[in-house]
């Protein structure tokens, strides 16, 4: 907390030094402004006027006639608005101001129909390149950059009907590979929390940023995962950029796959409504949400203040929903291989009676020695404690597959009341003021909470249990194995909870510099809680005959009330973060004035004290019962920043431009970790003496090299290379420690001898951080025969070294050549006919040494046009082809390329979206397809799922949406500012396709949505 406040205080004394330099040239800093613009097309001079006037500009759909158009001369000492007057005369357009930083440029008055077939696409920026305009700590940044950035606009979003941010880029963005949503399972300890992952590379190597900066991450069990951006109401984006590249340079550690960065919304004036609703066409889980927004202004526009505030449910849908996924999943693998969920060692464990079979695969044989002559049977309907067990013998060789009407287990298909995903609740409130303490000095101040959550009822039960021979209510002569189907509700609930809080202020420098600082306190806080059965207890009171699995355990339900066992999860983490950035423009040179970005920063993020608890209350000495601290883990990391933009060539035969892009960022990294967790009692005291710590201190450096070429107007080549790091886990970087218990391994140098020997195992204080090396070549094409068309490709490639992996005792064994000292020997005996030793110790804690690599194609393409009679349309596509996947397994083993298999988490190899939007008047209409390519179904060292998939293959599958707006254009009265949306998700009702690997998935591929076809509407009113 102390250095909080010193950080505070800092930060405060800053800006209070900022104040004092923009007082003492407040005369410099006239109203009025020393404007040189050239004659020059009218787009350019836009350009200029924002950069010499500190201005930003927004256009609507304007690019024909800004290019098109040539603008006056305008030289002199002049106000802002006066300069952008004279720029604008006789030129058909005028202008708007938003705020007091902010005009935007429209067609001269018409009729309100013409003004709304001109709204063809989402507001863009006039290029004027100027940083820090609106809440974005980051620099301006375009798909037109040396990068390969993807900028995805509030209107797409808005469009979408998506429920939150992960939905939304899970459909829509192709370089996003995230098929497995956490939301999607009813009892996932992750809840509703976001996860993406660009390329492929996991979710731990996508840099999540908010308005440019980092926030506070759930953490689970000593984990950390991503910050949780589901919490962030869709109404309030502005827009997501991404990079879906190696960026460590600009953005520091983690951005190995990319980096997605969410810009919120800012200086709103006035107020907005919005009420959306959203349900399946057949069955149940249906969505609704509200949420506004206000801002207002004070002291002639210096002062703005926003609040927003957003509030959603979702309801679960039950199997009982489509029973027709289930059974199609279910029907299909006990057609083709009923081994994967039934055989004579599994009992089926969907059945509304238990399945028994013996444990040993053998014959059943009754107690009275009656043999059943078969490794399985069932009990029959109504069978209670005094039925004859001859019973049992007319079910031999059967299984009751007939689906109970009870709540279901995870991944339990066949349960009707069993839930797919759960309950999510989403509330949000934000506040944003921003306030102009001069002409030069603009300071700034935020808020956010969200609490996501989720609820499900699910059944605790496991699947089967072993009930021993001994047992008095075994009625066979061996031990059996038997599923329990039992009508057990008990709630599971999640939570993530989120806040942040940023200071800071942006300054107007000299030459057109800017520069900000600000300071960012965020915390995290995951928790869950749920009831299960103390398995202990429970397994004693099987074997003992206390309780009585055979029987029809729904007509006779067994109480399994004493064996409750209530257990609980909570752990927060924090995150401070200080900053100051300076960017602007260098001296002209002979083709242009190079820009330059700089940065310090200094991060401590960290997990506080977690708890976890699972209590048997009848049962105390079971074993079952367990309390345990998660200790404190924390990170220290202060960087340096620095980017530049050097224009090479420009406006010279067969070179329009050549820019070069140079980026540089350094890390150093303190890092305070130690014994990850301690199982205590109830009072969760720690016993200090057996809490091991250390410190881990490295540096990381990356570079990003770039370079833009424009040929021709309408041709954009760009290459890239950079580098990028992931830093170990918090656990990894824990010192091994002995095991007591030795293990058996092979010596290769001792004739492939086996030998009992000693062994560490666990976290490795020398880790280095994982490091990536990525490649990018696109070109843009924008034809002049077709106005507002727009084509781009991108190749791209990462390898990434370094990868840490867990390896086993042989492994470091069979490889010690590679890794010094991590076996030791003892001296070869006097006549030993062999020159190694014998092993004494093996250290196979963790290690640096695997490699991945991956490379595929981005294609996106979008096309405008405009009619006189039929309004105005936006067509659009976007496509990836991943070609190559490839990662080694283990230890030493080769690269083993993976591509396409989804199930075994990598990516899939094709996927696309297309869509094409409409506008005329105040009538809008859109249509999207989104497209997913088949994939092998899993197969890597097992044939089961092919087997009982009945294929090799999962087939492909696209959806089709629809939506339309109507916006009323009343300027007074009820009506006035009303905006009615509505839509339909997958069209066509398409079953997403069978893919038997994915239970909790209804035996569905997950990229499809087992909602099937729904509708929405929302009705929004601004004021």
């Amino acid at each position: 907390m102390l250095k909080n406040r010193t950080r505070l205080t800092a930060l405060l004394l800053a800006l209070g030094a900022l104040s004092i330099a923009v007082a003492e040239d407040r005369d410099a800093a006239a109203s009025r402004v020393a404007f040189d613009i050239p004659k020059q097309p009218l787009n350019e001079a836009l350009a200029e006027w924002a950069r010499q006037s500190g201005l930003q500009v927004l256009q609507r759909n304007l690019d024909s006639a800004l290019h098109e158009t040539v603008s006056i001369a305008v030289t002199g000492q002049l106000s802002p608005i006066e300069a952008l007057q004279r720029l604008l005369a006789n030129t058909g357009l005028t202008y708007e101001l938003i705020n007091e930083r902010t005009v935007r440029i429209a067609p001269a008055p018409r009729s309100s129909t013409q003004l709304e077939e001109e709204s063809l696409t989402e507001e863009v920026l006039v290029q004027s390149r100027r940083p820090f305009t609106d809440q974005n700590m980051d620099i301006v940044r375009t798909g037109d950059d040396v990068q390969p950035y993807q900028i995805l606009s509030s209107e797409k979003i808005e469009r979408s009907g998506a429920v939150n941010v992960e939905d939304f880029l899970k459909q829509n963005l192709t370089m996003n590979t995230t098929a497995q949503t956490n939301g999607a399972q009813a009892s996932n300890y992750l809840g509703n929390t976001s996860s993406i992952n660009l390329r492929g590379l996991g979710a731990n190597q996508t840099l999540i940023l908010i308005n440019g900066r980092r926030s506070a991450a759930p953490v689970y069990f000593g984990a950390v995962n991503q910050p949780d951006i589901n919490g962030i109401p869709l109404s309030a984006i502005d827009r997501i950029e991404t990079l879906p590249n190696s960026a460590a340079a600009i953005y520091g550690g983690a951005a190995l796959g990319g980096v997605i960065n969410v810009v919120l919304k800012h200086d709103y004036r006035g107020g907005d409504l919005k009420v959306s609703y959203d349900t399946p066409t057949d069955g149940a889980a249906a969505r609704g949400a509200v949420d506004g927004a206000y801002g207002m202004a004070f002291e002639n526009g210096k002062t703005n203040v926003m609040f927003s505030g957003y509030y959603s449910e979702s309801d679960s849908m039950q199997i009982a929903d489509r029973p027709e996924l289930a059974s199609r999943g279910l029907d299909t693998i006990l057609a083709n291989y009923p081994a994967l969920i039934s055989s004579t060692t599994l009992p089926y464990s969907f059945g509304t009676t238990p399945n028994i079979v013996a444990s040993d695969g053998g014959l059943l044989t009754l107690r009275n020695g009656t043999a059943l002559n078969s490794a399985m049977t069932y009990i029959p309907a109504g069978f209670t404690a005094g039925s004859d067990p001859a019973a049992l013998v007319a079910n031999a060789g059967g299984v009751n597959y007939t689906r109970p009407d009870i709540t279901g287990r995870l991944a339990n298909v066949a349960s009707l009341r069993g839930q797919v995903g759960g309950e999510a609740t989403v509330k949000s409130f934000g506040v944003v003021a921003r306030r102009q303490m001069t002409e030069r000095l603009e300071a700034f101040a935020e808020y956010f909470y969200a609490s996501n959550g989720t609820h499900a009822a699910v059944n605790p039960i496991a699947d089967n249990y072993r009930i021993p021979n001994t047992a008095p209510t075994n009625p066979f002569q061996q031990a059996v194995t038997v599923s329990l189907p039992l009508d057990i509700t008990q709630p599971y609930e999640t939570g993530s909870i989120t806040r942040r809080v940023v200071v800071g202020a942006v300054m107007d420098l000299p030459n057109d510099w800017r520069g900000e600082a600000d300071y960012t306190w965020s915390s995290s806080r995951a928790n869950y809680r749920s009831v299960g059965l103390d398995t202990n207890a429970l397994q004693t009171a099987l074997n003992t005959g206390a309780v009585n699995p055979f029987v029809d355990t729904l007509r006779s339900p067994l109480d399994l009330s004493a064996y409750y066992a209530p257990f609980a999860y909570t752990a927060p983490s924090t995150l401070d973060d200080f900053a100051v950035r300076l960017a602007g423009p260098l001296p002209r040179l002979w083709a242009g004035a190079p820009t330059l970005a700089i940065g310090i920063g200094h991060r401590k993020e960290g997990l506080d004290n977690g708890y976890f608890q699972r209590v048997s209350p009848d049962f105390p000495s079971s074993g079952y019962t367990r309390y345990t601290n998660f200790l404190n883990q924390s990170q220290t990391t202060d960087s340096v920043y620095l980017e530049t933009l050097f224009p090479l060539v420009a406006r010279v035969p067969g070179v329009r431009a050549l820019d070069l892009q140079m980026a540089v960022r350094t890390e150093r990294y303190d890092v305070d970790t130690g014994t990850g967790s301690q199982n205590t009692g109830p009072d969760y005291r720690i016993d200090w003496s057996t809490i091991e710590r250390n410190t881990v201190e490295y540096t990381s450096t990356n570079p990003t090299l770039g370079l833009r070429y424009k040929p021709i107007d309408s041709l954009t080549l760009r290459a890239s290379y950079a580098t990028a790091f992931l830093p170990p886990a918090y656990s990894q970087i824990v010192a091994g420690t002995l095991d007591p218990v030795p293990l058996l391994v092979i010596d290769p140098q001792r004739g492939f001898t086996a030998i009992s020997v000693n062994r560490i195992r666990g976290g490795n204080p020398d880790l280095k951080p994982q490091e990536s090396t990525s490649w990018n070549v696109g070109v843009i094409f924008e034809p002049g025969f077709l106005q507002g068309a727009r084509f781009n490709l991108e190749w791209y490639r990462i390898e990434q070294s370094n990868v840490i992996l867990t390896p086993t005792a042989q492994q470091i064994v069979d490889n010690e050549s590679q890794f010094p000292g991590r076996v030791q020997r003892a001296a070869p005996t006097a006549g030993d006919p062999y020159q190694a030793g014998p092993i004494t110790l093996v250290d196979y804690s963790l290690v640096n040494a695997n490699e991945s690599r991956t490379e595929g194609f981005d294609f996106t393409a979008s096309y405008r046009w405009r009619t006189q009679r039929y309004g105005s349309y936006l067509l659009s596509a976007q496509a990836t082809r991943i070609d190559s996947y490839q990662v080694q397994s283990s230890l030493g083993s080769p690269l083993q390329e993976i591509v396409n298999q989804v199930a075994y988490g990598a990516p899939l190899k094709f996927r696309s979206n297309a869509a094409l939007i409409w506008y005329r008047g105040p009538w809008s209409a859109g249509w999207v397809m989104s497209y997913f390519g088949s994939y092998p179904q899993y197969n890597v060292g097992t044939d089961i799922y092919v087997r009982a998939q009945g294929d090799t293959e999962v087939s492909s599958q696209s959806y089709h949406d629809l939506s339309g707006s109507y916006r009323f254009e009343q300027t007074r009265g009820a009506l006035a500012g009303v905006t009615v949306q509505f839509g339909v998700k997958n069209l066509f009702n398409e079953r997403p396709p069978l893919d038997v690997y994915f239970p909790a998935y209804l035996y569905s591929s997950p990229f499809g949505d087992s909602r099937l076809r729904s509708v929405w509407a929302s009705l929004g009113k601004r004021f």
